[in-house]
């Protein structure tokens, strides 16, 4: 566990690596003897579901002569998150699913068959195919959504930060009774599913999610009925979905959750505990940029993408600098002729600066624009200027602090754009 100024993480740093290059289903370099074991594994555990879904037993069942043609033949398509699992179908990320399962029971073939048996027969039960199209309520269809993707290519899920009602969602009268719980439960498994609809199964591809939870305003009268929910939410996710969640990040953790799930996690298994990471509040964009980039991190954590936005996309890469301690720093966006607009996006990690925004023409008796008077930034901050002339925008940053800070920035120019100030 890291110290008290940082995230706590539940997993060592030298794993970080190691952990990138298996999400991506590269082998980590082992032994020519442990290489070849789990080749066996994977090639015995192909046989055993190709031959339990011929027989017709994959999903339990034994053999039935009686059975209709169409009901062989559905079972030849048996799928699962998209991808068929009958491995004479040579569909490429037929082996990226079943190694998930291996994995999860330490490549032992007849455990991670077992554990696929019953996570289709939980599928089926439950009908989880068609739980995507259930309506659960206005306050729970917006309490997640999927934005862009992270580093490495994995999609991230984001849940319940923008519910307004969250307070009320987890208060302790609403999760004492059962069809409420059970309604939040089946919803976070609907989640589930549309963020795999983005997983890139294909060998070599971002196959999992990032999955962040926002804690904020979780409340205290309930700690029991939440880490309850959230044990069994836990448990569903580890026992049908393996592999799916890279990471699970858990931000704006109040010291009463922090604390409580400390004690909580000394229970599990140290592969189990390597899963979570629990962020305080003041952490959350410095956390989180470890594996998203600035400009695909939501505003509302401290990055530059926004919502609604005809103006930037994930695609207008940022550009980082440092900021020392009792030092400013100023940005110069240089403009070589009139009649453009220039849109800029900038934050600072941490925030706790004070931020400048001028316009110098190149003319130097010419007038001089003051856009922005010195303010301490609070949020991501965007504007824009119209230039009559050419000149330079020019952003200072000043950091009174003793620690030393980042900044991300990034700026386009729009020839036939109008004045306008966002």
């Amino acid at each position: 566990m890291e110290g008290g100024d940082e995230a706590i993480y539940f997993k060592p740093a030298s794993d970080v690596q190691e952990e990138i290059r298996e999400s991506r289903d590269a082998e980590t370099p082992f032994s020519l003897e442990t290489k070849n074991s789990r080749k066996n594994a994977l090639l015995e555990l192909r046989v055993r579901v190709g031959n339990a879904i011929l027989g017709k037993s994959i999903l339990g069942g034994e053999k039935n002569g009686n059975q209709s043609e169409k009901t062989q033949e559905n079972l030849r398509d048996l799928s699962l998150w998209g991808v068929p699992l009958l491995p004479s179908k040579g569909h490429a990320a037929t082996d990226v699913i079943l190694m998930k399962f291996l994995k999860a029971r330490d490549f032992k073939a007849v455990e991670a068959f077992k554990m696929l048996q019953k996570t289709l027969k939980w599928r089926r039960r439950l009908q989880i195919d068609q739980i995507i199209d259930e309506d659960f309520g206005h306050d729970l269809e917006n309490a997640g959504y999927i934005c862009s993707r992270g580093k490495n290519g994995h999609p991230v899920c984001y849940v319940a930060h923008r519910i307004s009602k969250w307070k009320n969602l987890c208060k302790k009268k609403s999760f004492v009774k059962v069809d409420k719980r059970e309604m939040f439960l089946k919803w976070n498994i609907k989640f589930m599913e549309k963020c795999i609809q983005h997983i890139d199964f294909r060998p070599g591809g971002a196959n999992s999610v990032i999955r962040i939870v926002d804690l904020n305003h979780a409340p205290a009268n309930a700690m029991k009925e939440l880490h309850f929910f959230f044990r069994r939410i836990s448990i569903l996710f580890r026992e049908n979905y393996p592999g799916i969640i890279f990471r699970h990040v858990f931000i704006n953790v109040p010291l009463w959750i922090l604390a409580y799930h400390t004690l909580q996690l000394k229970h599990l298994s140290l592969k189990a505990r390597n899963k979570f990471i629990f962020v305080k509040p003041y952490k959350v964009t410095k956390t989180l940029l470890k594996s998203i980039a600035p400009e695909s991190l939501p505003v509302e954590y401290g990055g530059l993408k926004r919502e609604v936005d005809d103006d930037f996309s994930v695609h207008d890469k940022a550009i980082q600098l440092k900021v020392r301690p009792n030092a400013t720093i100023s940005i110069h966006i240089p403009v070589d002729k009139a009649g453009i607009t220039v849109f800029w996006d900038i934050t600072v990690v941490g925030y706790e600066v004070h931020y400048t925004e001028e316009f110098i023409p190149d003319d130097e008796c010419s007038y001089r624009i003051l856009v922005q008077k010195e303010q301490k930034m609070k949020r991501s901050v965007r504007n824009s200027f119209h230039i009559r002339e050419p000149g330079q925008i020019v952003l200072d940053v000043e950091n009174p602090t003793f620690k030393k800070k980042k900044i991300f920035y990034r700026y386009i120019m729009k020839p036939t754009a109008t004045n306008l100030t966002l």
